[in-house]
């Protein structure tokens, strides 16, 4: 079978973040590929108000999308709101020039809430980039919304995924006495509420938190704490061996922008259970009692029960651990893969016939 050449335009990433993580999750496979040809243009401005250095980052992005696009099969741009609303409806006009198809994968499960508070300008912007040859929304209700508001644009589920490993912890282990949470450190993502949860903790269990800090928050909030200590930032490939030495990830986030948070997923793949806030898409993808536990919102005491239960509760620990590995091949990082590479090649076989 010919190579399929595939030209990725998204955000490479830096430190820590959701978008530019799968992103680089999907390149990586993608290049380790045989039947495919992967090419990479670069998008990621970093945070701030736009300025000079972004109307140099689009010259590039143009300049080295007309090059490596002429060669390319397919034009696939990854990006969430803002880098849609920005770069988009060029993506469009440069898969015009350059006569190829456009994939568009969306970042993030707020893009419905992000186009209803957006100026007129920019919802304008972001419905003619997300009017591509193909659409990849990644969540179901995000899915059923744009179907109604793009119904002449094919769309498709595509969830965010990560690598499974082969031998997980075994699920009848002794319990760690610890809980992790591991993000970005911030209101939004409950730390409070964990704090809060904590205290009622046994005296031997606790919580550990890995992350870099946002929106004013310090290492001053852990100060003083018996039962939550801080432990800096992990790097990427120490995500899932590290969550494997813990009893279950918490993450009681009311964040804005949250979609299917690759955290989650990452505690599946080191088969260990989550506890999660009833927030936007996040009951997609967590059942409650199989591979998790889920508390409402800004509910401390809520998930001060929770942890309490499975402090204390070896059995319902150990199902958890089995519903948490069992889900975790459905959203196996090759699995996925391998259907956007399905995609890619379905849109460069309709546009050569």
């Amino acid at each position: 079978m010919k190579r399929l050449r595939i030209l990725l335009v998204g955000p490479v990433p830096g430190p820590i973040g959701g978008a530019s993580r799968s992103f680089q999750q999907l390149t990586r496979e993608l290049e380790a590929r045989d039947d495919v040809e992967a090419e990479i243009v670069d998008i990621n401005r970093g945070e701030g108000p736009l300025g000079v250095a972004d109307a140099l980052l689009v010259l590039r992005v143009v300049g080295r999308t007309l090059v490596r696009g002429a060669r390319a099969d397919v034009l696939t741009f990854h990006a969430s709101t803002r880098g849609t609303a920005l770069f988009g409806p060029l993506m469009r006009a440069l898969a015009a020039i350059v006569r190829k198809p456009l994939l568009v994968r969306e970042f993030g499960g707020s893009l419905d809430r992000d186009l209803e508070l957006a100026g007129p300008v920019t919802r304008g912007l972001a419905h003619m980039a997300l009017r591509a040859d193909r659409l990849l929304l990644q969540t179901r209700n995000l899915v059923a919304h744009f179907e109604q508001v793009l119904p002449e644009t094919p769309i498709a589920w595509f969830p965010t995924s990560r690598p499974v490993p082969e031998a997980p912890p075994d699920p009848d282990r002794p319990r760690a006495g610890r809980f992790a949470f591991v993000g970005h450190v911030k209101a939004t993502k409950g730390i409070g509420e964990i704090l809060e949860a904590a205290a009622s903790l046994p005296p031997d269990q606790g919580v550990d938190v890995f992350g870099p800090f946002h929106d004013g928050m310090d290492e001053s909030v852990f100060e003083g704490q018996d039962r939550v200590n801080y432990h800096g930032v992990l790097e990427t490939d120490a995500v899932i061996p590290t969550l494997g030495r813990y009893d279950a990830l918490l993450l009681p986030t009311y964040h804005a922008g949250e979609g299917y948070p690759g955290i989650l997923l990452e505690a599946y793949a080191a088969g260990i259970p989550v506890v999660v806030s009833r927030w936007r898409a996040i009951p997609e993808i967590v059942e409650d009692g199989e591979t998790g536990l889920i508390v409402e919102p800004r509910d401390a005491a809520g998930l001060a029960a929770a942890l309490q239960r499975l402090a204390t509760d070896d059995d319902l620990l150990r199902a958890l651990r089995r519903g948490a590995r069992k889900a975790s091949d459905r959203f196996r990082s090759t699995e996925w893969t391998q259907a956007f590479v399905d995609h890619c090649r379905e849109l460069a076989e309709a546009r050569r016939a």
